[in-house]
């Protein structure tokens, strides 16, 4: 899905999530990173009792490994899942290291326990808060350099398939670079970008891999059209309801240079297969 707003883990609309549950490119503002430290900023050290204590759920999960469907490991990988989860939502993907990990999961285990916060806890908080915005820092500077040196192929081979298609097919041109065909008109007013629209869509990459679509879900999307990637609150605007376009959209009105869900590249170019079911009253 192609919201700009990237912290909402969807590539079109936060509520629906693209259905790749996209973990990368989230911005860590300070509330996050403080909504994620509360758990805990906690020394990694375990006494000896904590270690003993520790045995029986090791030995506990090691029993259940001679059959992964049995009742327990099922339980084990549903609460793995739920932390994997937690960490993509908090973005815990930053370059901390395994004693780091331990450490704040050490804190999330007090927490879970009922113990009471470790002594200096708010000033540990705003060191640990400074510590991941720092490490957020580096990991957005290294995603950029990285998406950078990637997206130049992929910008050219956006640009050989639009040059391609548009030998055969009756492609418009706008002012900023997208290019659009309507494939079906429609009948009424154009939607304007503060409108709410509901849409049935299918989003490709120029290679023909499917990143996104209501269609597989069966479920048409309403969403403010000023909240998309801009090659979408453009394009929206040039059919009509009742009507179907195609758009074909550049990496400078999509992602730019980063990656998105998983499946979309840096430097990608987009194609859409539009329908503007309706424009939505707005409440």
């Amino acid at each position: 899905m192609l919201w700009v707003d990237l912290s909402a883990r969807a590539v079109l609309f936060s509520d629906m999530r693209i259905n790749m549950k996209i973990p990368s490119l989230r911005f860590v503002t300070a509330p996050l990173v403080a909504a994620l430290l509360v758990f805990g900023a906690a020394c990694s050290k375990k006494d000896e009792a904590t270690a003993e204590a520790d045995k029986p759920a090791k030995a506990e999960a090691a029993i259940t490994d001679a059959d992964p469907n049995s009742p327990e490991n099922l339980k084990y990988k549903a609460l793995e899942a739920l932390g994997y989860n937690l960490a993509r939502e908090l973005t815990l993907h930053v370059g901390l290291s395994d004693r780091e990990l331990d450490a704040l999961f050490e804190g999330m285990r007090q927490e879970a326990k009922g113990e009471k916060p470790p002594v200096g806890f708010q000033a540990q908080i705003l060191s640990a808060q400074k510590l991941m915005q720092d490490r957020m820092a580096v990991y957005q500077l290294n995603l950029k350099v990285e998406g950078d040196k990637m997206a130049g192929p992929n910008i050219e081979a956006g640009k050989a398939f639009i040059a391609k298609l548009a030998e055969t097919r009756d492609l418009k041109r706008t002012g900023t670079g997208l290019y659009y065909e309507v494939t079906r008109e429609g009948e009424g007013d154009y939607p304007a970008a503060t409108d709410n629209v509901k849409v049935h869509y299918e989003g490709t990459r120029i290679d023909g891999t499917v990143f996104d679509s209501s269609y597989s879900r069966n479920s048409p999307a309403s969403f403010p059209l000023n909240r998309v990637i801009a090659g979408w609150t453009e394009g929206l605007q040039l059919v009509r309801p009742g009507g179907e376009i195609m758009l074909y959209i550049p990496s400078n009105l999509a992602y730019g240079n980063q990656a998105a869900g998983g499946v979309i590249k840096p430097g990608d170019t987009l194609v859409f297969k539009v329908e503007l079911l309706e424009i939505v009253a707005t409440p």
